[in-house]
């Protein structure tokens, strides 16, 4: 059995949900998830698990859906990726119109990113359910920045005492 590099696998995926190949390009900007994998010469094999990451964001995004659910997707980035990546994502859920729900357990993504914040304890309640009132996009140094990331940080720490 051949290998299949990993663009071949994102390929299969458009053709597999009857997405149009002519209209999806590889310079498409969706892939700069897939920064490192665009000239699609690895096997998925080969891909770090950044790498295989981003490939799977890739495929997911070059659907265009309405709606995503991202679990974490960010954590095994190293910082400056994070950052860039948080960026693209925002910029594509504003220009394709997509709603995406959020996991994480980053006080900073969760401001950067959220229009809603949902803060939950151990069991699944949630304890904080805020709109963002910070203006997009956000910027550690902006006003109300700090307060926010104190009152969710505050409320971190009293969940976690009260679980021990």
């Amino acid at each position: 059995m051949s290998e299949v590099r990993w663009i071949n696998n994102l390929m299969g995926t458009l053709y597999y949900f009857n997405t149009p190949i002519i209209e999806f390009k590889i310079e498409d900007r969706k892939l700069i998830y897939a920064n490192d994998l665009s000239n699609g010469k690895y096997y998925p094999h080969e891909l770090s698990g950044g790498m295989k990451q981003r490939a799977a964001i890739a495929r997911a995004l070059a659907l265009h859906p309405k709606i995503v659910l991202m679990d974490e997707p960010f954590a095994a980035l190293d910082a400056i990726t994070r950052n860039r990546l948080q960026k693209e994502l925002a910029d594509i859920a504003a220009s394709e119109h997509m709603t995406v729900i959020f996991v994480t357990h980053n006080i900073q993504e969760a401001i950067t990113l959220g229009t809603r914040i949902l803060l939950m304890d151990r069991g699944g309640h949630v304890i904080i359910d805020d709109i963002n009132p910070l203006e997009k996009p956000v910027t550690p140094s902006m006003k109300g920045y700090g307060e926010l990331w104190d009152k969710y940080s505050t409320a971190l720490n009293q969940e976690n005492e009260a679980a021990h």
